[in-house]
């Protein structure tokens, strides 16, 4: 039996780092995105940790096998997570080794779980954002009322917001795919304050001397996981007693677009899902000219709603 792959050194020798060197350059390569890059080394090396350190090169359907059956039996792992990790060997293996794996024999599966996501109604996201405050507060309105992933919304840019049509264009999402969303129009007020504000702190970085790159000073945009743990501790503090975060946004908004009448199709191509017979990168409503969608946020809500401070206040 392999060793605990949670255990020892994470060092694979000079082969074992050239084959993830090489699985790096190949996901490059197809354009996947960094967390699955991420994701998929991850599993390579607890996979060759599992064997004792030994070279992927040197191994095959046997070890595998072994592996996967190992984080069903004795890891406990889930569904999702078992198939991420045959995904990625499978990726190696094929894509990278040019050996693909014929013939995996029976593998103990992990159980699949039903778990349904968290969804928080109209009253409680109010509830959860009044305990949020400017540039956090500003974020998860986005979360909630795009339907945009933290990751998504934190690297947002201007030339992505289009105030003319209320639309906001998602840049290399998941799956490194491209899709358009809508801006609800109650945000406006506080994302123009919010980029006046950083256009303002650009320029005073310019006339310091800063953002020219080369090592002389850059900014970044706000952690996900800053954003994560304000809502996290939003969520508590508003006494909602679900145990949401920041996707339960996304799955609010669209649970509330089913709720007002909108069909599965027109929400999977508003969310930039991949469907199983197309696959869609701009809706069919921004198609047809013009945002046919409403959000979620701007429906029974009002300029003076206790959900939109002036977002300046708190920075």
């Amino acid at each position: 039996m392999g060793a605990d792959v949670r255990r020892g050194s994470s060092a694979l020798g000079a082969a074992g780092e050239l084959v993830l060197a090489l699985l790096r350059a190949e996901l490059r390569r197809r354009h996947y995105s960094r967390r699955t890059e991420q994701a998929y080394v991850q599993w390579v090396r607890q996979f060759a940790r599992f064997h004792g350190q030994r070279d992927p090169r040197k191994m095959g359907a046997v070890e595998v096998r072994t592996f996967l059956s190992y984080l069903a039996e004795r890891r406990r792992v889930a569904a999702s997570t078992q198939n991420q990790a045959l995904n990625a060997i499978v990726f190696l293996y094929r894509r990278v080794l040019r050996r693909p794996l014929k013939d995996l024999g029976t593998i103990a599966r992990a159980k699949r779980g039903r778990r349904l996501p968290v969804v928080f109604t109209p009253r409680e996201v109010r509830s959860i954002l009044v305990e949020l405050e400017g540039t956090q507060r500003l974020i998860a309105s986005l979360l909630y009322g795009s339907g945009l992933r933290v990751s998504e919304c934190v690297t947002l840019r201007v030339r992505d917001i289009d105030f003319e049509s209320l639309s906001l264009h998602i840049r290399a999402a998941k799956g490194d795919r491209d899709s358009v969303t809508m801006l609800p129009e109650v945000l406006v007020p506080a994302l123009r304050v919010h980029l006046e504000r950083v256009r303002s702190l650009h320029r005073k970085d310019l006339s310091a001397g800063f953002d020219h790159g080369y090592g002389s000073g850059v900014r970044w945009h706000v952690s996900e996981s800053t954003i994560q743990r304000a809502v996290k501790h939003a969520v508590e503090q508003s006494g909602v007693t679900k145990t949401g975060c920041c996707h339960s946004f996304r799955h609010s908004f669209a649970t509330q677009l089913l709720a007002n009448g909108y069909d599965i199709r027109t929400v999977q191509e508003v969310l930039g899902h991949r469907n199983v017979k197309t696959t869609m990168i701009y809706t069919h409503v921004l198609r047809q000219g013009g945002m046919v969608v409403k959000s979620p946020l701007d429906v029974g809500t009002t300029r003076h709603d206790l959900l939109l401070p002036s977002i300046h206040e708190s920075e």
